[in-house]
């Protein structure tokens, strides 16, 4: 009897962590599956990741958000918050006329002998409770140079970390 005894106490041990394991993955966590080559190199078409669903949304965060007028969802990096005007020339990326280095694109940036990123200018300053994204492989990426400002209720997770395949496993950054 004993034994029987022991056995559940270490069942409800068990059943307890994969039920917190659940309402964690329900209420924190997100788990997505890139697709496509938007995110070259930083993520690769297939990579699965995870994400937290409650954060602060700061400059060069990667996220996850449902596209405007698709049914679609996106993973991209945060380049323009609140406030900023961004605008790109000479394959440098401005924000608020202060020039930032972008070193998550040098390997790509490698492949091109010319620009990578064409030159552009947001006119308007990004207003409160919007962001500007950017995908990582500049040239083919449908973004906000397309898509325009990403509300920020329509952000839900930014990505922390790549666990497949296995020999990409990585905190994102």
């Amino acid at each position: 009897m004993q034994k029987i005894l022991r056995v559940l106490d270490e069942y409800k041990l068990m059943f307890g962590l994969i039920l917190f394991l659940l309402i964690a993955r329900q209420f924190f966590f997100a788990n997505f599956i890139v697709e496509g080559a938007s995110m070259d190199y930083t993520l690769q078409d297939q990579n699965r990741v995870v994400g937290f669903q409650h954060f602060n949304i700061e400059r060069f965060d990667v996220v996850i958000f449902n596209a405007p007028n698709e049914a679609k969802d996106y993973v991209k990096r945060v380049i323009g918050v609140p406030g900023d005007q961004i605008k790109y020339e000479g394959d440098q990326l401005y924000i608020n006329n202060i020039a930032y280095a972008e070193p998550y694109l040098e390997l790509k940036k490698e492949e091109y002998i010319h620009s990578f990123t064409n030159d552009f200018e947001v006119k308007e300053i990004i207003p409160e409770g919007y962001y500007f994204v950017l995908g990582d492989n500049r040239r083919n990426s449908t973004d906000s140079r397309e898509l325009g400002l990403i509300e920020e209720a329509d952000i839900y997770a930014e990505l922390f970390f790549s666990y497949w395949p296995l020999d990409q496993m990585r905190v994102i950054r």
